[in-house]
């Protein structure tokens, strides 16, 4: 094995189209949508770990009450889930889009073009920053604040509680 020591610049070349300020706003809107669909993926998956969950836990309780609370839970998260993302199928013939299907469209509109990203892409980014990290937070905290409800209730039934994971836990795990 050879070996080369030195340094070296990476840089565009002299006739490339786009300057250094188009590729940095490239680059920022890549990152904008790269962390949106992290985002979008820790609310999908911990709202699945919560139905998943709440589904085991509606028939060990002999509680009538809680059992329909945790099942009607489960389907809830089930139902909004499949808002989120399509994972249904073969993966080849879509057989609808979602908001990650559209999301990842838009990120890849971004990243396969090197130059400074169109206005209406910018637009369109701006608002899945919307729908993610308002619209879907929201639903998911209203889904957390009902977990912990309902933990109460498998607390004193003497049953495990609903957890999740932070968002910290799931980003380490990827």
């Amino acid at each position: 094995k050879e070996e080369y020591p030195g340094t070296f610049d990476i840089k565009l070349s002299d006739d490339c189209p786009f300057t250094p300020i188009d590729r940095k706003a490239r680059f920022d809107a890549t990152l904008r949508a790269y962390n949106l669909l992290n985002e979008l993926g820790y609310y999908f998956y911990q709202n699945k770990a919560m139905y998943e969950q709440a589904e085991k836990l509606a028939t060990a309780v002999t509680d009538k009450k809680l059992s329909k609370q945790l099942e009607d839970f489960a389907t809830d998260l089930k139902k909004y889930n499949a808002t989120l993302t399509t994972l249904d199928g073969d993966f080849y013939v879509a057989s609808e889009e979602n908001l990650r299907e559209e999301l990842s469209k838009a990120y890849y509109k971004i990243v396969s073009y090197p130059g400074k990203p169109s206005q209406g892409s910018l637009e369109k980014l701006k608002y899945f920053e919307g729908e993610v990290s308002g619209k879907v937070k929201a639903k998911f905290e209203g889904y957390v604040s009902t977990m912990k409800k309902l933990n109460e209730a498998l607390g004193q039934a003497q049953k495990p509680p609903l957890s999740i994971k932070t968002i910290e836990e799931f980003l380490k795990e990827k």
